[in-house]
């Protein structure tokens, strides 16, 4: 009994860590979710995987109170406030986008969701999220 009790304890308790590397585990977290309140859902985009970019007021006060600045100078920094405006508004339509697809997704499928036996609704077929005639 004594030789089984040896032997089991030299065996390695975790035999998978000699397959896995040792690079972090990084996870996936949803853009969207949803949650139930009563007979409705709501839609709870998670704003944690969305970056938050703003715009230094610095460079906004160079370009207006700066009257001895460069003209090249003001024209270089307007040009970079308007690409970092359009990145802004790029991911504020990002954020309604996702909201509006998840909305579309509980609107088709809440037969689906509020069923007491799951039935699949294959309401899928849509070429464009605004086109629910399919």
């Amino acid at each position: 009994m004594q030789d089984l009790v040896d032997r089991i304890r030299a065996l390695n308790p975790r035999p998978g860590q000699a397959f896995g590397s040792s690079e972090v585990v990084e996870y996936i977290y949803p853009d969207a979710s949803s949650s139930k309140s009563g007979r409705e859902y709501m839609v709870i985009v998670n704003d944690s995987a969305i970056p938050e970019v703003g715009i230094n007021g610095f460079y906004m006060r160079l370009i207006k109170e700066n009257s001895n600045a460069n003209d090249e100078v003001k024209e270089y920094i307007k040009q970079k406030l308007n690409s970092a405006a359009w990145i802004i508004k790029g991911i504020e339509q990002r954020r309604g986008t996702i909201y509006r697809i998840a909305e579309a997704i509980i609107e088709l499928q809440r037969d689906f969701l509020t069923a007491a036996q799951a039935i699949w609704c294959p309401q899928f077929k849509l070429r464009r999220p605004d086109d629910r005639r399919a």
